[in-house]
């Protein structure tokens, strides 16, 4: 009985365990693919094996501020097929309602841009100057480096409030 009762015990300590430990791998499987909110206000998201991070933050003006933050202890080069560094989108229900680089131009030259441990990259889009309606969107930053290609887009959801687009543009279609 008492070999019967160890072994119940050690098999139900295993179980348990077990349990515990596929919950904490699956929580940091998922601080790793996924970005970590400090608030609504503020989207945080590691690139290239935590070497760099996405920090986007929103402010109640229509600003966002986009930091590519070396987070490395060693320097971290960025390399650019033009004068193109970074692109974003707006996307309502899923789809692409705006694209910057579909209004911009840029010259075609080869580029690069070296950040230091503990340095940032600075971005900042002011939301009212971007011709779309009002309402809600999902704001996607990339960088266009070589690097980050295949990384993730830095998202976070903005309501623009007041909109660029003339009245007219509404009546005129």
């Amino acid at each position: 009985m008492k070999k019967l009762y160890t072994v119940v015990v050690l098999i139900a300590v295993l179980i348990i365990g077990g349990i515990g430990y596929n919950i904490l791998q699956a929580n940091d499987q998922g601080d790793k693919q996924q970005e970590a909110q400090e608030d609504s206000n503020q989207v945080i998201q590691k690139l290239l094996d935590d070497k760099l991070q996405y920090i986007l933050t929103k402010d109640d003006n229509g600003e966002i501020t986009i930091e590519l933050k070396n987070v490395s202890d060693k320097s971290f080069t960025l390399n650019y097929s033009s004068s193109q560094t970074y692109d974003f989108q707006l996307l309502k229900d899923g789809e692409v309602a705006y694209l910057w680089s579909a209004s911009a131009s840029f010259l075609t030259v080869m580029g690069d841009k070296t950040i230091e441990p503990g340095e940032s990259e600075k971005y900042v889009i002011d939301t009212k100057e971007l011709p779309v309606d009002l309402g809600e969107y999902e704001f996607r930053f990339y960088s266009v480096a070589k690097e980050l290609q295949d990384e993730p887009k830095g998202t976070i959801k903005i309501d623009i409030k007041v909109s660029n687009q003339s009245p007219l543009d509404d009546s005129v279609q």
